[in-house]
């Protein structure tokens, strides 16, 4: 009876030890980042922060989320009218469309979309000007 008990006893430690090895070994799921995602820039100069976000880039239309806020400026600028896209050739690129909240108040966001990119460039360059005092750059390697 004693033997019973201590292959009972030895089966159960090596069912424990079986599955703490199991799961110490399997391997924790990543979250993946696709390559074609690019990182938020941020430039918090002046009275304003803006966030530039490349939203959708393909061969010939780039379109970027812009975000800005502040407490103490309006942010009333024509979106399009000062901003630019300029690649790794020297080509710029002024925006076809800005899609987001008009000018005036303290928070504005939208999408900046540029058109008709002759080639897919190595790097671009996004320049917002005159944003509470600031032209800001945002650079990008593709």
């Amino acid at each position: 009876m004693k033997n019973l008990f201590f292959l009972f006893g030895f089966l159960v430690l090596l069912v424990v030890l079986s599955l703490v090895s199991s799961a110490s070994s399997t391997p924790v799921p990543t979250k993946q980042v696709s390559q074609n995602t690019l990182a938020t820039k941020t430039d918090s100069r002046g009275e304003v922060t803006v966030e530039a976000t490349p939203k959708n880039i393909q061969e010939d239309v780039f379109e970027f989320e812009i975000v800005m806020d502040t407490h103490s400026v309006a942010l009333d600028q024509d979106m399009a009218a000062v901003s630019k896209l300029i690649d790794d050739r020297g080509s710029e690129y002024k925006p076809t469309l800005w899609k987001g909240d008009g000018p005036g108040g303290h928070h504005r966001s939208g999408i900046l979309r540029f058109e008709r990119i002759a080639q897919k460039p190595k790097s671009i360059k996004l320049i917002i000007g005159s944003i509470g005092g600031a032209e800001r750059n945002f650079s990008w390697d593709l």
